[in-house]
């Protein structure tokens, strides 16, 4: 009696997508990771007490007290997507 799970076929090349290692696989080499990278370092510094204090603290109304305000909130938003455009711009070309 032979079992047929201990021989590899073809098909099991072929449902590679199917396993969440496979997913995972080609999940990663899909991805743009300069891009990512440089997107993660853009929110780490958009929400660093730096940002808050140095370029926030600017406009009294963006600021409340050591937290940033809805409007500040939206400006640093609006500062996270375009440096996600300009990102997009540099490493496509």
């Amino acid at each position: 009696m032979s079992d047929s799970l201990d021989e590899p076929t073809s098909d099991d090349d072929d449902n590679l997508d199917d396993t969440l290692g496979g997913l995972l696989i080609s999940l990663g080499k899909r991805i743009n990771w300069v891009m990512a990278i440089l997107l993660f370092i853009m929110y780490i510094v958009l929400h660093s007490s730096w940002w808050l204090e140095n370029i926030m603290s600017k406009k009294t109304s963006w600021v409340m007290g050591d937290q940033l305000s809805s409007k500040g909130e939206i400006i640093t938003g609006l500062f996270l997507a375009m440096g996600v455009i300009v990102l997009s711009m540099l490493t496509t070309s």
